[in-house]
Protein backbone atom coordinates (compact mmCIF):
# COMPACT_ATOMS: atom_id res chain seq x y z
CA UNK A 1 0.00 0.00 0.00
CA UNK A 2 2.79 2.42 0.89
CA UNK A 3 4.63 1.76 -2.39
CA UNK A 4 1.48 2.22 -4.42
CA UNK A 5 0.67 5.57 -2.86
CA UNK A 6 4.21 6.87 -3.29
CA UNK A 7 4.19 5.92 -6.95
CA UNK A 8 0.90 7.69 -7.49
CA UNK A 9 2.01 10.74 -5.55
CA UNK A 10 5.28 11.33 -7.37
CA UNK A 11 4.10 10.95 -10.95
CA UNK A 12 5.03 14.23 -12.62
CA UNK A 13 3.25 15.51 -15.69
CA UNK A 14 4.78 18.85 -16.69
CA UNK A 15 2.44 21.43 -18.19
CA UNK A 16 3.16 24.74 -19.93
CA UNK A 17 1.93 28.24 -19.06
CA UNK A 18 -1.69 29.19 -19.73
CA UNK A 19 -3.01 30.90 -22.84
CA UNK A 20 -6.49 31.49 -24.23
CA UNK A 21 -7.93 28.95 -26.65
CA UNK A 22 -11.31 28.35 -28.23
CA UNK A 23 -13.41 25.56 -26.77
CA UNK A 24 -13.44 22.40 -28.86
CA UNK A 25 -16.51 20.30 -29.69
CA UNK A 26 -17.44 17.65 -27.14
CA UNK A 27 -16.16 14.80 -29.30
CA UNK A 28 -12.80 16.48 -29.82
CA UNK A 29 -12.48 17.23 -26.11
CA UNK A 30 -13.22 13.60 -25.24
CA UNK A 31 -10.42 12.53 -27.56
CA UNK A 32 -8.13 15.16 -26.05
CA UNK A 33 -8.89 13.90 -22.55
CA UNK A 34 -8.01 10.35 -23.54
CA UNK A 35 -4.78 11.56 -25.13
CA UNK A 36 -3.72 13.49 -22.02
CA UNK A 37 -4.53 10.51 -19.79
CA UNK A 38 -2.40 8.30 -22.03
CA UNK A 39 0.49 10.71 -22.63
CA UNK A 40 0.81 11.58 -18.95
CA UNK A 41 1.27 7.95 -17.93
CA UNK A 42 -1.92 8.08 -15.88
CA UNK A 43 -3.50 5.32 -17.95
CA UNK A 44 -0.57 3.04 -17.25
CA UNK A 45 -0.87 3.71 -13.53
CA UNK A 46 -4.64 3.12 -13.58
CA UNK A 47 -4.16 -0.23 -15.26
CA UNK A 48 -1.96 -1.39 -12.39
CA UNK A 49 -4.46 -0.58 -9.65
CA UNK A 50 -6.44 -3.87 -9.93
CA UNK A 51 -3.29 -5.93 -9.48
CA UNK A 52 -2.15 -3.75 -6.58
CA UNK A 53 -5.50 -4.07 -4.81
CA UNK A 54 -5.48 -7.84 -5.29
CA UNK A 55 -2.01 -7.85 -3.77
CA UNK A 56 -3.41 -6.18 -0.65
CA UNK A 57 -6.10 -8.86 -0.44
CA UNK A 58 -3.53 -11.61 -0.87
CA UNK A 59 -1.48 -10.17 2.01
CA UNK A 60 -4.49 -10.50 4.34
CA UNK A 61 -6.09 -13.68 3.03
CA UNK A 62 -5.28 -15.59 6.24
CA UNK A 63 -7.68 -13.27 8.10
CA UNK A 64 -10.62 -14.43 5.95
CA UNK A 65 -12.50 -17.63 5.36
CA UNK A 66 -12.00 -19.21 1.93
CA UNK A 67 -15.56 -18.27 0.97
CA UNK A 68 -15.14 -14.64 2.05
CA UNK A 69 -11.78 -14.39 0.31
CA UNK A 70 -13.27 -15.73 -2.93
CA UNK A 71 -16.21 -13.33 -2.71
CA UNK A 72 -14.02 -10.28 -2.03
CA UNK A 73 -11.71 -11.27 -4.88
CA UNK A 74 -14.62 -11.40 -7.32
CA UNK A 75 -16.18 -8.15 -6.13
CA UNK A 76 -12.84 -6.33 -6.06
CA UNK A 77 -12.03 -7.50 -9.58
CA UNK A 78 -15.31 -6.03 -10.79
CA UNK A 79 -15.18 -2.76 -8.82
CA UNK A 80 -11.56 -2.02 -9.69
CA UNK A 81 -11.54 -3.18 -13.29
CA UNK A 82 -9.44 -0.90 -15.41
CA UNK A 83 -12.26 0.11 -17.76
CA UNK A 84 -14.25 1.49 -14.82
CA UNK A 85 -11.27 3.36 -13.42
CA UNK A 86 -10.46 4.84 -16.81
CA UNK A 87 -14.08 5.93 -17.32
CA UNK A 88 -14.20 7.57 -13.88
CA UNK A 89 -11.00 9.53 -14.49
CA UNK A 90 -12.22 10.65 -17.91
CA UNK A 91 -15.50 11.80 -16.37
CA UNK A 92 -13.70 13.89 -13.74
CA UNK A 93 -11.59 15.45 -16.48
CA UNK A 94 -14.66 16.27 -18.55
CA UNK A 95 -16.37 17.92 -15.57
CA UNK A 96 -13.46 20.09 -14.45
CA UNK A 97 -11.16 20.55 -17.44
CA UNK A 98 -11.31 22.97 -20.35
CA UNK A 99 -10.04 22.35 -23.85
CA UNK A 100 -7.55 25.22 -23.79
CA UNK A 101 -5.67 24.03 -20.74
CA UNK A 102 -5.83 20.40 -21.78
CA UNK A 103 -4.43 21.27 -25.19
CA UNK A 104 -1.49 23.04 -23.56
CA UNK A 105 -0.89 20.00 -21.37
CA UNK A 106 -1.02 17.70 -24.38
CA UNK A 107 1.40 19.93 -26.30
CA UNK A 108 3.86 19.81 -23.44
CA UNK A 109 3.50 16.08 -22.93
CA UNK A 110 4.22 15.52 -26.62
CA UNK A 111 7.37 17.66 -26.40
CA UNK A 112 10.89 16.40 -25.70
CA UNK A 113 11.00 17.24 -21.99
CA UNK A 114 7.46 16.13 -21.20
CA UNK A 115 7.85 12.81 -22.99
CA UNK A 116 11.26 12.22 -21.41
CA UNK A 117 10.05 12.87 -17.87
CA UNK A 118 7.00 10.66 -18.37
CA UNK A 119 9.21 7.85 -19.68
CA UNK A 120 11.41 8.14 -16.58
CA UNK A 121 8.35 8.06 -14.31
CA UNK A 122 6.89 4.98 -15.95
CA UNK A 123 10.23 3.15 -15.89
CA UNK A 124 10.68 3.91 -12.18
CA UNK A 125 7.17 2.71 -11.33
CA UNK A 126 7.47 -0.72 -12.94
CA UNK A 127 7.90 -3.76 -10.64
CA UNK A 128 11.29 -4.57 -12.16
CA UNK A 129 12.59 -1.19 -10.92
CA UNK A 130 12.16 -2.14 -7.25
CA UNK A 131 15.58 -3.78 -7.05
CA UNK A 132 17.21 -0.71 -8.59
CA UNK A 133 15.40 1.49 -6.06
CA UNK A 134 16.72 -0.60 -3.18
CA UNK A 135 20.24 -0.33 -4.56
CA UNK A 136 19.80 3.43 -4.95
CA UNK A 137 18.71 3.79 -1.32
CA UNK A 138 21.62 1.67 -0.08
CA UNK A 139 24.10 3.87 -1.95
CA UNK A 140 22.68 7.22 -0.82
CA UNK A 141 25.10 7.69 2.06
CA UNK A 142 28.15 6.69 0.05
CA UNK A 143 27.10 8.57 -3.08
CA UNK A 144 24.55 11.23 -2.13
CA UNK A 145 22.94 13.42 -4.80
CA UNK A 146 24.18 16.96 -5.12
CA UNK A 147 22.55 19.59 -2.88
CA UNK A 148 21.19 21.22 -6.03
CA UNK A 149 19.37 18.02 -7.05
CA UNK A 150 17.89 17.67 -3.58
CA UNK A 151 16.59 21.24 -3.74
CA UNK A 152 15.06 20.59 -7.16
CA UNK A 153 13.40 17.38 -5.95
CA UNK A 154 11.97 19.27 -2.99
CA UNK A 155 10.61 21.91 -5.38
CA UNK A 156 8.88 19.21 -7.40
CA UNK A 157 7.43 17.64 -4.28
CA UNK A 158 6.17 20.97 -2.94
CA UNK A 159 4.76 22.13 -6.28
CA UNK A 160 2.68 18.96 -6.66
CA UNK A 161 1.69 18.73 -2.96
CA UNK A 162 3.02 15.20 -3.20
CA UNK A 163 2.88 14.39 0.52
CA UNK A 164 -0.73 15.52 0.89
CA UNK A 165 -1.65 13.59 -2.26
CA UNK A 166 0.03 10.43 -0.95
CA UNK A 167 -1.82 10.64 2.36
CA UNK A 168 -5.14 11.21 0.60
CA UNK A 169 -4.60 8.23 -1.69
CA UNK A 170 -3.48 5.95 1.12
CA UNK A 171 -6.49 7.03 3.19
CA UNK A 172 -8.85 6.03 0.39
CA UNK A 173 -7.15 2.65 0.05
CA UNK A 174 -7.16 1.99 3.81
CA UNK A 175 -10.84 2.86 4.07
CA UNK A 176 -11.72 0.76 1.03
CA UNK A 177 -9.96 -2.34 2.34
CA UNK A 178 -11.43 -1.79 5.82
CA UNK A 179 -14.96 -1.64 4.41
CA UNK A 180 -14.36 -4.84 2.47
CA UNK A 181 -13.08 -6.68 5.54
CA UNK A 182 -15.92 -5.34 7.69
CA UNK A 183 -18.42 -6.70 5.21
CA UNK A 184 -16.65 -10.04 5.02
CA UNK A 185 -16.60 -10.35 8.81
CA UNK A 186 -20.11 -8.96 9.26
CA UNK A 187 -18.70 -6.20 11.46
CA UNK A 188 -18.89 -2.44 10.97
CA UNK A 189 -19.05 -2.05 14.73
CA UNK A 190 -17.79 0.94 16.65
CA UNK A 191 -14.73 -1.13 17.56
CA UNK A 192 -13.85 -1.78 13.92
CA UNK A 193 -14.43 1.87 13.06
CA UNK A 194 -12.13 2.87 15.90
CA UNK A 195 -9.45 0.58 14.48
CA UNK A 196 -9.74 2.28 11.11
CA UNK A 197 -9.55 5.72 12.70
CA UNK A 198 -6.49 4.63 14.67
CA UNK A 199 -4.84 3.38 11.48
CA UNK A 200 -5.58 6.66 9.72
CA UNK A 201 -4.25 8.67 12.67
CA UNK A 202 -1.05 6.64 12.56
CA UNK A 203 -0.81 7.29 8.84
CA UNK A 204 -1.10 11.05 9.36
CA UNK A 205 1.48 10.90 12.14
CA UNK A 206 3.97 9.46 9.65
CA UNK A 207 3.85 12.53 7.44
CA UNK A 208 7.57 13.23 7.74
CA UNK A 209 8.41 9.63 6.90
CA UNK A 210 6.13 9.75 3.86
CA UNK A 211 7.62 13.07 2.79
CA UNK A 212 11.14 11.67 3.02
CA UNK A 213 10.11 8.57 1.10
CA UNK A 214 8.67 10.72 -1.68
CA UNK A 215 11.87 12.77 -1.87
CA UNK A 216 13.95 9.61 -2.25
CA UNK A 217 11.54 8.28 -4.86
CA UNK A 218 11.81 11.52 -6.83
CA UNK A 219 15.60 11.46 -6.69
CA UNK A 220 15.57 7.87 -7.94
CA UNK A 221 12.98 8.48 -10.64
CA UNK A 222 14.86 11.38 -12.18
CA UNK A 223 18.44 10.33 -11.49
CA UNK A 224 19.13 10.28 -15.24
CA UNK A 225 17.61 13.74 -15.81
CA UNK A 226 19.88 16.77 -15.86
CA UNK A 227 19.54 19.50 -13.26
CA UNK A 228 18.36 21.84 -16.00
CA UNK A 229 15.61 19.41 -16.96
CA UNK A 230 14.55 19.15 -13.33
CA UNK A 231 14.56 22.93 -12.97
CA UNK A 232 12.44 23.36 -16.10
CA UNK A 233 9.98 20.72 -14.92
CA UNK A 234 9.74 22.27 -11.46
CA UNK A 235 9.08 25.67 -13.01
CA UNK A 236 6.20 24.27 -15.04
CA UNK A 237 4.69 22.57 -11.97
CA UNK A 238 4.94 25.84 -10.07
CA UNK A 239 3.03 27.70 -12.79
CA UNK A 240 -0.71 28.36 -12.52
CA UNK A 241 -1.37 25.73 -15.14
CA UNK A 242 0.87 23.22 -13.41
CA UNK A 243 -0.98 23.74 -10.13
CA UNK A 244 -4.34 23.31 -11.85
CA UNK A 245 -3.21 20.17 -13.66
CA UNK A 246 -1.71 18.64 -10.52
CA UNK A 247 -4.95 19.15 -8.61
CA UNK A 248 -6.97 17.68 -11.47
CA UNK A 249 -4.82 14.56 -11.66
CA UNK A 250 -4.99 13.88 -7.93
CA UNK A 251 -8.72 14.62 -7.74
CA UNK A 252 -9.43 12.31 -10.66
CA UNK A 253 -7.47 9.51 -9.03
CA UNK A 254 -9.17 9.95 -5.67
CA UNK A 255 -12.64 10.04 -7.23
CA UNK A 256 -11.90 6.85 -9.18
CA UNK A 257 -10.55 4.97 -6.17
CA UNK A 258 -13.32 6.22 -3.87
CA UNK A 259 -15.99 5.21 -6.35
CA UNK A 260 -14.50 1.74 -6.75
CA UNK A 261 -14.23 1.32 -2.96
CA UNK A 262 -17.85 2.37 -2.46
CA UNK A 263 -18.99 -0.03 -5.17
CA UNK A 264 -17.05 -2.83 -3.51
CA UNK A 265 -18.62 -2.07 -0.12
CA UNK A 266 -22.14 -2.04 -1.64
CA UNK A 267 -21.58 -5.40 -3.31
CA UNK A 268 -20.19 -6.94 -0.11
CA UNK A 269 -22.89 -5.53 2.17
CA UNK A 270 -25.22 -8.54 1.65
CA UNK A 271 -22.59 -10.71 3.34
CA UNK A 272 -23.40 -9.02 6.63
CA UNK A 273 -27.05 -10.09 6.57
CA UNK A 274 -26.58 -13.38 4.75
CA UNK A 275 -27.82 -16.45 6.67
CA UNK A 276 -25.19 -18.89 7.83
CA UNK A 277 -24.67 -22.14 5.97
CA UNK A 278 -26.27 -24.08 8.77
CA UNK A 279 -29.23 -21.73 9.18
CA UNK A 280 -32.85 -22.47 8.34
Amino acid sequence: MRTTALVLAVMVWCAGSSSAAAAEPAGDQAALIQEVIRLSGLQDQLDRIPEQMQGQLEAHKDELSPAASTRIHAVMSSAFQRERLRASVAETFSQHADAGRLQQAADWLRGPLGSRMTALELAASRPEAEAALRDFIEQLQAAPPSPARVVLAKRLSAATSATDAAIKLMTVMVQGMAEAFDAAHGSGTSASRQQVQAALAQLRSQREVIEQGILIKLLFTYHDASEQELADCAAFWESDLGQWFSDLLVDAFIVALSGASQEMARELAPLVNAPSAGGP
